[in-house]
């Protein structure tokens, strides 16, 4: 069998039993016999994008945050584009081992990898409060937009095109749940600059910030606005929370739970929540 399709392989049995969690040789050759080839290295690169997060989701939700954060830092999207067919089976047999490392470790003392719960100040939770809220809007946001669409009789349907009709459906959404809603709130200088947040809710200590694709406005470039306005907002004294909102109607946004993972993993000072809707 060639090298490459030993690498093939080997990847299509390490990254299914990453998924699958299994250990047993028995499985492991069940699965070899149902292989079949060719088996393109484009395919294995998003499995293996695939699979990072799908097992990193698991550990976050079975086991530890941390353990989770520690498997993303340690196979970074922006490193897995462009790995050759071998390059991509030790970046998964690398995860699988993390994986299993964690596992023995948790078997042995649970306790280890309880992420123990914070108390909250009477502040953190009223801005939690404040972030449930908002995130219930963001991920409707789509539904309200058909909705506005759908009118009776010969009424034109209204339509969401830029930006400005976003900041303008997103008033009528929030202002019923906050009544400090501040629009255009003005931003402190920071290397010379300033800025205005769309939205922010001072009681809460949250800031909203409201995006649109279009054209020229895709993920690289939307990925540069987003780091400036974390930086920019974070020196704001009343910014204990910052939501990215990203309307992408036209799906500019190739891989969105990329995006958002990225995004949220930045260095900051305050808390980031990024959202994406179609």
């Amino acid at each position: 069998m060639s090298d490459d399709k030993s690498a093939e392989t080997l990847y299509k049995v390490e990254v299914q039993l990453v998924r699958a969690r299994f250990h047993s040789s028995a499985k492991y050759f069940q699965i070899l016999s149902e292989m079949s080839f060719p088996f393109p290295v484009g395919t294995m690169i998003k499995e293996l994008r695939e699979a990072r997060e799908s097992v990193a989701s698991q550990l976050e939700s079975d086991i530890s945050r941390q353990k989770a954060n520690k498997l993303r830092d340690m196979l970074p999207l922006s490193e897995i584009d462009g790995l050759s067919r071998k390059q991509v089976v030790e970046k998964c047999i690398k995860m699988r081992a993390f994986v299993l490392e964690v596992q023995d470790e948790f078997n042995r003392d649970p306790s280890l990898y309880v992420d123990k719960p914070k108390k909250l100040t009477a502040e953190e939770e009223r801005t939690q409060y404040g972030l449930d809220i908002v995130e219930i809007i963001c991920k409707g946001f789509s539904a309200a937009v058909i909705d506005l669409r759908t009118r009776h009789g010969d009424r034109k349907p209204l339509e969401i095109t830029d930006e400005y009709d976003v900041q303008y459906l997103m008033t009528l959404l929030l202002r019923p749940h906050f009544s400090d809603l501040r629009r255009e709130e003005r931003t402190p200088s920071l290397g010379g600059g300033s800025g205005q947040m769309d939205f922010m809710m001072k009681p809460e200590r949250i800031v909203l910030e409201t995006k649109m694709t279009r054209e020229n406005l895709g993920a690289v470039a939307l990925r540069r606005q987003l780091v400036d306005d974390i930086a920019l907002y974070g020196s704001h004294p009343d910014c204990g929370a910052l939501i990215c909102f990203v309307y992408d109607p036209a799906g500019r946004i190739d891989n969105a739970a990329g995006f958002i993972s990225d995004m949220e993993k930045l260095p900051a000072k305050m808390n980031v929540r990024v959202f994406i809707e179609r």
